[in-house]
């Protein structure tokens, strides 16, 4: 065990400690949780081992735990955080709560909650620990509300089985690229850094099955925001702006354009500027024209960028939509 870090003060975990241990008992294995009051009960006969794997932030510890054998797991929630665990692997059957956990779901327990699990087989488990004010807010930056909203009986729901895996794996490969990074955790930024790949890699893929939206409003938003990039596609757009000038969360205006012009909005507004260069540059023939000033007319800063996304898009140079050798550009760009 290694840590590298300053004091961490009321932090719920030091920033900078990382954790890789094994265990040969169930014993060992729950004596060597770092930070975690849990007891656990191995459930069917055979050898056990055990292996933990965890980075920490001021706010976070992101943590891998594999066991080979069917265990229950009891205990409590580090104090000042909340907890959301997901299968790496589909071997195991988890009861959380007395219930079977649905193979698109969550486990979310927070400080007040007394952890109850159990899983039959071995189990391969991704853990992210997050304190509740960290939560809170990234919540309602991604979906315009708060984190329990979408909270039932503690778990959270992914679309589907495959969504729960895709963004497990996304997961441990962020836990083993910061293990094998001696310098991921020596910065603010860093711990930052990682903080936002966990934790929006996690949110961002959460449905709200309490309150689901119904398509048809989806798309009326969807058709308003079309509206508003259609008239503002030459200014400087975000994403923010764009959910700010509709009154929608991200997820809403995403599924939204996605259903209805197969794209995401971003996507969407660089296809409405390209089209719109080069609509300038072909009604342009035969006059002065610099290609760099239809690039910044719409929105494109970086001429060379432009002329890389118009080729993409168009399969040809904005030079040869001109006609002629258009001033700041050359036949070759």
């Amino acid at each position: 065990m290694t840590q590298d870090g300053l004091d961490s003060g009321a932090s719920p975990f030091p920033p900078g400690l990382r954790v890789s241990i094994r265990a040969s008992s169930i014993e060992e294995m729950q004596a060597k949780a770092p930070f975690w009051r849990v007891h656990a009960t191995q459930l069917e006969p055979g050898g056990y081992t055990g292996r933990i794997r965890s980075v920490h932030t001021a706010s976070m510890q992101l943590a891998l735990f594999v066991c080979s054998n069917s265990t229950k797991v009891e205990g409590f929630v580090p104090e000042r955080t909340l907890v959301l665990a997901l299968p790496v692997s589909v071997e195991s059957s988890i009861q959380n709560r007395g219930r079977r956990l649905a193979e698109n779901a969550i486990i979310a327990y927070d400080h007040t909650e007394g952890i109850e699990f159990s899983f039959k087989g071995s189990l391969k488990i991704i853990t992210v620990a997050v304190s509740v004010g960290e939560i809170e807010r990234r919540a309602r930056n991604l979906w315009g509300e708060a984190f329990e909203d979408r909270t039932s009986v503690g778990v959270l729901y992914l679309p589907d089985a495959s969504a729960r895996m895709s963004v497990a794996r996304k997961i441990n490969a962020i836990l083993f690229e910061t293990m094998r990074d001696p310098f991921a955790l020596v910065s603010p930024r860093g711990c930052r850094e990682l903080e936002s790949a966990v934790i929006d890699t996690l949110l961002s893929s959460v449905i709200d099955r309490s309150r689901p939206e119904r398509t048809p409003i989806r798309q009326k938003i969807a058709r308003k925001a079309e509206e508003y990039l259609r008239t503002c596609c030459r200014d400087p757009i975000s994403l923010s702006d764009l959910c700010a000038a509709v009154g929608a969360t991200r997820r809403t205006v995403h599924l939204g354009f996605v259903e209805l012009y197969g794209v995401p909005p971003m996507h969407y507004l660089r296809a409405i500027r390209l089209g719109g260069a080069r609509e300038d540059l072909i009604n342009a023939r035969g006059r002065d024209l610099r290609v760099s000033d239809v690039a910044k007319e719409w929105g494109f800063k970086h001429f060379g960028r432009f002329a890389l996304a118009y080729r993409d898009f168009f399969g040809a140079l904005p030079s040869a939509d001109t006609g002629l050798r258009a001033r700041g550009a050359t036949p070759h760009q």
